[in-house]
């Protein structure tokens, strides 16, 4: 009971408590910033994701409307519907990347290739329309404050003492969409 009232032990229990506090407040820090990012990709009204979600479905309204001039085979269109496929499924952040970059070539061959065809009036109007709502997409991702956030959080991570208290709690560097 001495042991309790002594100076020792209230330097020990400060120490503790400094340490306890340094690591919730780390946890803390490092979980908000990471929701935050996570956020940005992943929010279904405005995040990377929802505009993922708008090409995949745009990309199969071309593949409508190619599919009126070109056999459902051609490889153009099976090369999108393939694309849509891979984007669909895609797990990590860097992977939707990829697949994202796939769908735009491939949707980008087939706009060019529908280009060559004598299409309908309504069906070229609509066909323009859909390219552009692909490169809007695009763009608006390419403006997303995401792999900003996300390289800034990584920062953090790399930085001394954050980067022991951060393993230790288990945070991990996040994806860039790149």
């Amino acid at each position: 009971m001495q042991f309790l009232k002594s100076r020792r032990f209230a330097v020990i229990a400060m120490v503790a408590m400094m340490l306890i506090a340094l690591l919730l407040g780390t946890s803390k820090a490092f979980s908000s910033m990471q929701q935050y990012v996570q956020t940005l990709f992943y929010d279904g009204t405005t995040g990377i994701s929802k505009d993922l979600d708008d090409r995949i479905n745009t990309a199969y309204n071309l593949t409508t409307v190619a599919t009126r001039y070109l056999d459902s085979g051609d490889p153009a269109v099976a090369e999108v519907l393939a694309a849509r496929e891979a984007l669909t499924s895609a797990s990590g952040v860097s992977e939707k990347y990829r697949a994202n970059v796939r769908l735009t070539d491939a949707t980008t061959a087939l706009y060019e290739k529908l280009g060559t065809l004598p299409l309908s009036e309504q069906d070229a109007k609509y066909r323009r329309s859909l390219d552009a709502d692909l490169r809007s997409s695009n763009e608006i991702i390419s403006h997303s404050d995401y792999n900003l956030a996300a390289a800034e959080f990584n920062k953090g991570l790399s930085t001394f003492p954050a980067s022991v208290l951060a393993r230790l709690l288990g945070y991990r560097p996040i994806e860039l969409f790149a």
